[in-house]
């Protein structure tokens, strides 16, 4: 069983493992360019993966097991003209989603916040251009890593998104229905319906 014990500024990850008597570190991950400014496991793979994303612009997923990186998005290639072809859009290695123009073109998409349903389906990131991206998670049996694939942005902050969680809320009879709350610079809250 790992637990999370730190994000270090400099872009590293030290996941320790809870079971060890001494509690050091059973996986360093340096790969990120900049500050890791958040990070979460996936519990559909057993605690044995994780995702983080950071101020480079990055969102990563990690094996445990082999401690390498499986999956990099470049957040900055989640953005395309409106106008481009779907050629364009298929060959964009994050598989972008089409927008008139990026939230904030002036502010790097920077993430700040992510978050997993409780169905470990889809992963929200939370970014400083003001965009909040969605991503299907393909958590595919006998697969080591999760495949990440854009499904959505939405937009509705003006300035950095600070904050985002899919708090379960219950409703008569044990149905829920799935929400994404976000928080961001512009001082508000906006909770959404998931797009499952």
């Amino acid at each position: 069983m790992f637990r999370l014990s730190q994000v270090v500024f400099l872009g590293h990850v030290i996941v320790v493992d809870q079971s060890a008597h001494d509690n050091g570190p059973a996986r360093t991950f340096t790969e990120h360019d900049n500050c890791v400014s958040s990070i979460q496991f996936n519990r559909s793979k057993d605690g044995l993966e994780l995702f983080s994303a950071g101020t480079d612009a990055q969102l990563r997923s990690w094996d445990l097991i082999t401690g390498t990186s499986s999956n990099v998005i470049f957040l900055n290639d989640c953005f395309t003209d409106e106008g481009a072809s779907a050629q364009e859009v298929e060959d964009s290695a994050a598989c972008c989603v089409a927008v008139a123009q990026q939230p904030n073109v002036l502010t790097p998409p920077m993430a700040h916040s992510i978050s997993i349903n409780q169905s470990c389906s889809l992963l929200a990131c939370g970014l400083e251009n003001s965009a909040l991206l969605l991503f299907d998670i393909n958590n595919a049996p006998g697969q080591s890593s999760s495949k990440l694939k854009t499904s959505g942005l939405l937009s509705g902050h003006t300035a950095g998104v600070c904050q985002v969680n899919f708090p379960v809320i219950w409703q008569k009879a044990g149905i829920y229905e799935e929400l994404i709350i976000s928080g961001g610079s512009d001082k508000r809250i906006i909770s959404w319906k998931s797009q499952l």
